[in-house]
C-alpha cells in the first residue's frame, strides 16, 4: 500500500521560558473502517491476511524492538499484512515496530473466556486505559473488547456437560459477552471514534437473533467440532459466519533443532506428561486425527504433525480466499509463535525457527495464488469428479501470469495438462479458470500439480492429492 510514513510529535512544557517536560512519540496519518467485515485503508480495500500474535515472550519486559523487528519481517516475509495482539497488551516497543512496518493490529482486550460479574468496574477503568495508552499508534486499527466470553476451563475438557454448558454460553446467554462486552464496547466507542470496535471475538452470527463478529473454527482439531470437511457445510449453509476469521489451526512440533531443546531426542524415552503440562502439548486431541503415537522417531513425529498442521491450514485458506469478498474479507489463523518452548498451533517455534508449516502459509497467502477446492476425503472410483482450478490477486495492480496445470494418474500417467497465460485485474476476487472432470479408473491416488508464473516474481509450485478407493 505504499510506504508507512511517520511523523515525529514533540510536545515540551514550558516554564518561565524553560523546558520544564517534554514527550515525543511517532505518529502516523490514516483512515481505518471496516464495512460488512471488508477492511478500507485510506479508502481503498485491502483483503486482510495475517495471524495471531500472542506474548513475544512469557516473560514480555525481555522482548527487545531488535526482537519485534524480526518478528515484523518474519510477518511481512509471509505476505501478511495484520497481527491480532491475542488477549493482552503487548511491550511499547512491539507497537513501535508495527508502526514503522506498516503492520495492522487487531488489538484485544486481554480478557479471555468467562469472569465473575464484579470485574466489571476493573475492567471499564482498565479498557480506558489501554486506549488512551496506544491512541496515537496508527499500527492499532481496531479494538476487540473479549476473546471467545463462553464456558471454557480446560480446552482439554471434551465431557457432555462441559459441551452442553459452553453450547449455552455461545448460543443462549452469556453475562460476558451480553452486558460486561456491550459496555465495554460502547465505553470504548465514546473514548475512540477513530477505530472499529469489536464487543466480542469468536461471536457466531445466529440468524434472527445476532449478527455475529469473527468467527474461531476448529474443525479438524478439537474434537467437539467435528471433522474438517464438515465445516464448508457449515460455512456454505451460513456464510455470515466467515466474514472474518481470525482462528484456526492444529498444533505440531517444532523443528527436530529446537524440540531437543526442551525434550528427550530419543522419543523413547520422551515424558509426554510433563510436555502437556508444562508445554501445551494436547496429546489425546491429536490422537483423535492421527496416529502420532506410532512415529518411530522424534523426527518422524515432527514430520507428521507438521504435514498435518500444514493440511489443516490449507484447508481453510483455500476456501476463504476462494471466498474472497463474497464474503470474507480477512483471515488471521492461530498462531504466529510460541511465546516459551512448546508444542501448540505456531508456524514459528520460540527461537523464531520457522517451521515447514511457515513455508506452506507463505504460499497460501502469496498476493497471487493458483488452487483448487475439492470437498471430500476418499473418492469411490468410476464416480465422476469435478476438479476447479482457481486464481486470485490480492496486490493492489493487475499482473501478467502464466497457470500450469497438470492431472497425473497413480501409474504416473497424465490425464490432462492446462497451460494459460492472463492478466489478473488488481485486488480481483477468485477467479474459475478451468474445470477438469475426472472419471477415476483405477484405485490410488491422483494428483494435480498447479504452477504459477508471474511476470515478475518466483515461481509457485503446490499439488493437491485425491485418494481414490473401491466403489462399495
Amino acid at each position: 500500500m505504499g510506504h508507512p510514513n511517520l511523523y515525529r510529535v514533540t510536545l515540551e512544557v514550558l516554564c518561565d521560558g524553560q523546558v520544564s517536560d517534554s514527550h515525543s512519540f511517532n505518529y502516523g496519518i490514516r483512515t481505518f473502517r471496516m464495512q460488512n467485515w471488508i477492511a478500507y485503508l485510506n479508502d481503498v480495500r485491502v483483503f486482510i491476511k495475517g495471524n495471531n500474535y500472542g506474548p513475544g515472550d512469557t516473560r514480555i519486559a525481555t522482548m527487545t524492538r531488535e526482537a519485534f523487528d524480526r518478528d515484523m519481517r518474519l510477518a511481512q516475509q509471509c505476505h501478511m499484512n495484520m497481527l491480532r495482539v491475542h488477549a493482552h497488551v503487548e511491550h511499547p516497543a512491539f507497537y513501535a515496530a508495527a508502526d514503522e512496518a506498516g503492520i495492522l493490529l487487531w488489538q484485544d482486550f486481554p480478557l479471555h473466556w468467562l469472569y465473575r460479574r464484579e470485574i466489571l468496574p476493573e475492567a471499564r477503568r482498565q479498557a480506558t486505559q489501554m486506549v488512551r495508552l496506544l491512541f496515537n499508534h496508527p499500527s492499532v486499527a481496531l479494538w476487540c473488547m473479549h476473546n471467545e466470553p463462553l464456558y471454557t476451563a480446560d480446552t482439554k475438557d471434551e465431557r457432555m456437560l462441559t459441551r452442553i454448558r459452553t453450547y449455552a454460553s455461545v448460543f443462549i446467554y452469556s453475562w460476558n459477552r451480553d452486558v460486561m462486552d456491550t459496555q465495554l464496547k460502547q465505553l470504548v466507542e465514546a473514548e475512540d471514534q477513530t477505530r472499529p470496535v469489536v464487543r466480542s471475538s469468536g461471536e457466531y452470527a445466529v440468524p434472527f437473533l445476532r449478527p455475529g463478529t469473527d468467527g474461531h473454527y476448529y474443525y479438524g482439531w478439537y474434537i467437539v467440532y467435528g471433522r474438517l470437511h464438515s465445516w464448508p457445510i457449515i460455512a456454505r449453509q451460513f456464510p455470515d459466519n466467515i466474514r472474518f476469521v481470525t482462528e484456526f489451526g492444529a498444533q505440531s512440533f517444532p523443528n527436530i533443532e529446537s524440540s531437543v531443546k526442551f525434550m528427550d531426542a530419543d522419543i523413547a524415552k520422551i515424558d509426554w506428561q510433563h510436555l502437556t503440562e508444562r508445554h501445551h502439548f494436547q496429546p489425546d486431541v491429536l490422537a483423535h486425527w492421527i496416529d502420532w503415537q506410532a512415529a518411530g522417531s522424534l523426527e518422524e513425529l515432527v514430520q507428521i504433525t507438521q504435514d498435518y498442521q500444514i493440511h489443516v491450514n490449507r484447508f481453510y485458506i483455500d476456501r476463504l480466499r476462494l471466498a474472497k469478498y463474497r464474503p470474507t474479507g480477512g483471515i488471521v489463523p492461530f498462531m504466529f509463535h510460541d511465546s516459551n518452548p512448546a508444542v501448540q498451533w505456531s508456524i514459528l517455534d520460540y527461537w523464531r525457527v520457522p517451521k515447514r508449516s511457515y513455508t506452506a502459509m507463505q504460499l497460501a497467502f502469496s498476493p497471487q495464488y493458483l488452487f483448487t477446492v475439492i470437498d471430500g476425503e476418499r473418492f469411490p472410483v468410476a464416480v465422476p469428479r469435478e476438479i476447479p482450478i482457481y486464481v486470485v490477486n490480492d496486490a493492489h495492480q493487475s499482473v501478467s501470469v502464466t497457470v500450469l496445470a497438470i492431472l497425473t494418474a497413480p501409474d504416473g500417467r497424465e490425464l490432462a495438462r492446462i497451460e494459460r497465460s492472463l492478466d489478473l485485474p488488481a485486488d480481483c476476487m477468485t477467479v474459475e479458470l478451468e474445470r477438469l472432470r475426472l472419471t477415476p479408473t483405477m484405485v490410488g491416488t491422483y494428483t494435480l500439480k498447479l504452477e504459477l508464473r508471474p511476470e515478475d516474481g518466483e515461481n509457485q509450485v503446490q499439488q493437491y492429492e485425491m485418494i481414490i478407493v473401491p466403489a462399495r
